[in-house]
């Protein structure tokens, strides 16, 4: 229903209006994909469109509970980030009330964006994402473009990486040259998949720790704290 005040149906729309739906929209596939870039917490990453079932009034539950119920009908799966030129080629299949100017906006603000806080990024946590090989391989070709010249560790914990994500992230290491530590599972891995990871790791003298199903379980815990972890990598506090 329509908040009081507003002029429901029938409701006449301007000739120019764009009525197609978020995700078609220029500017609502900037303001999302801006969400994908960096180091954001999955939790605040948060569909408001898809709450539905969601007590949002916190009347009767409480605050904490109303919060709870807004994450359990809303939290988004994150996407990877995509790269300023991969961005633009998509913005091309999105719609605008006033592309002609809108569009170069649009890509002007979203690569000034993505470049300002990837090039600050020590480290990426990527953890429980559901990322496939295709995914994972998406990640891989962002972070060769160079724009993530400070990370230091990436986390890929309890994601479904597979022969294809790993090569990926085995061709996108001389890309990032600062790239001290790589968390992620084995299980979707094979030997071969494995072994070529480990040699390009090796070369680039990055710590691969290759995490088993149940090693993974105990490391969600870490995964919280990753910043003081890596915080401590000095001091050997991962050993």
């Amino acid at each position: 229903s329509f908040p009081v005040g507003y002029p429901g149906p029938p409701y006449e729309l301007p000739p120019v209006a764009n009525l197609a739906g978020y995700d078609a929209r220029g500017w609502c596939y900037c303001e999302s994909s801006w969400a994908s870039i960096g180091n954001k917490c999955p939790d605040l990453v948060i569909d408001l469109h898809d709450t539905h079932g969601a007590d949002m009034s916190g009347v009767d539950t409480g605050e904490a509970e109303c919060w709870a119920s807004l994450l359990r009908g809303g939290q988004l799966r994150r996407d990877p980030p995509i790269s300023p030129a991969r961005f633009e080629a998509e913005l091309a299949t999105r719609s605008f009330t006033n592309g002609k100017d809108d569009k170069p906006l649009v890509a002007k603000l979203y690569r000034e964006g993505f470049t300002a806080r990837m090039g600050v990024c020590a480290r990426l946590v990527f953890a429980g994402h559901g990322w496939g090989p295709a995914e994972v391989a998406t990640m891989a070709e962002t972070l060769s473009t160079g724009c993530a010249h400070n990370l230091e560790m990436l986390v890929l914990l309890s994601n479904p990486v597979g022969d294809g994500g790993a090569l990926a992230i085995a061709g996108m290491l001389p890309h990032v040259p600062k790239l001290r530590l790589i968390l992620m599972g084995d299980a979707t891995v094979g030997t071969e998949a494995t072994a070529a990871l480990r040699a390009a790791c090796e070369a680039r003298a990055v710590d691969l720790r290759m995490i088993s199903k149940v090693g993974e379980v105990m490391w969600w815990g870490l995964c919280a704290s990753v910043h003081s972890v890596h915080d401590a990598l000095g001091e050997g506090a991962l050993e």
